[in-house]
């Protein structure tokens, strides 16, 4: 009985090494009849929108919501105005504290003129006027900022804010895609970068428009790529697609694309799968 099963696990494992040593060769050889037949190829790559981060400069609640989600905006428009009730308030009682600081100081610049009072006397209702005045402008700037307009042409993404929510400033609450200047980064094996320059023609496809073909030119090479998967350092790391055998490290190529109309543009989408073939 141990006899026959340790003959079963025998037999299995001589067909497990034969089942591995054939997919090597295979996979070699698809890689090889890819590369042949394509040339220089991949399919690890994606569109790249300008994205920004829409972050309040000033705290409050929403007062009025001018977009959706999915909405193309220009840039400058008012995409969500806060309330400004309290500001306006307390700017009030500030112009009116800045206005009586202004009277004061005028009449010791005649005193002192005088040498009725003495020059840090003067100085001192000076600063407290100074003080006041700048803090006026803040609170204009701060109203200024309850408008919250677009810093660029573009598409509104991940909106799901309300009329009456409180937002804080500097946290990002959505975002705003550009297409103002598009680039395809295509991940190419590094043993590939020999044959890649700047400026080198490339044939992209992108499913989502279809099995259109649209010309780029090489505009940028990532000279640096993470090592290891715990990344730290603030550079791309790019992961293998397989697991199971060492493959080379891929290196970002970034394309303009130098054929496309702007209607075709918006169609784009912000990490969409793009596939990118050197062409000589």
């Amino acid at each position: 009985m141990v006899i026959k099963i340790f003959d079963f696990f025998k037999i299995e494992k001589g067909f497990l090494i034969r089942f591995l040593v054939l997919m090597m060769i295979l996979g070699s050889s698809i890689y090889i009849f890819r590369n042949f037949l394509f040339g220089v190829y991949t399919q690890n790559a994606f569109v790249r929108l300008n994205i920004y981060s829409i972050a309040p400069k000033s705290s409050g609640f929403i007062d009025k919501i001018n977009i959706h989600n999915g909405e193309y905006v220009h840039k400058g428009d008012v995409l969500i105005t806060l309330n400004t009730e309290n500001l306006r308030n307390e700017l009030l009682a500030v112009e009116a504290k800045l206005k009586y600081a202004e009277w004061l100081y005028q009449k010791k610049i005649k005193l002192f003129k005088k040498h009725d009072i003495s020059q840090m006397d003067m100085e001192s209702t000076k600063e407290k006027y100074l003080e006041i005045n700048a803090e006026k402008r803040k609170l204009k700037t701060k109203i200024k900022f309850t408008n919250i307009t677009a810093p660029e042409n573009g598409f509104i993404n991940n909106f799901f804010l309300k009329k009456g929510d409180y937002i804080l400033v500097g946290v990002t609450y959505f975002t705003l895609s550009s297409n103002k200047n598009i680039e395809i980064q295509a991940n190419f094996d590094e043993d590939s970068l020999d044959r890649i320059r700047y400026g080198s023609r490339m044939i992209i496809t992108i499913p989502i428009l279809g099995d259109k073909h649209f010309e780029g030119k090489v505009i940028k090479i990532d000279k640096a790529i993470a090592q290891s998967t715990k990344n730290i350092s603030g550079l791309q790391q790019i992961p293998l697609q397989n697991n199971w055998f060492p493959l080379a490290k891929k290196i970002p190529v970034f394309i303009q694309i130098t054929n496309m109309h702007q209607d075709t543009k918006n169609k784009l989408i912000h990490g969409a799968s793009a596939y990118v073939r050197y062409e000589k």
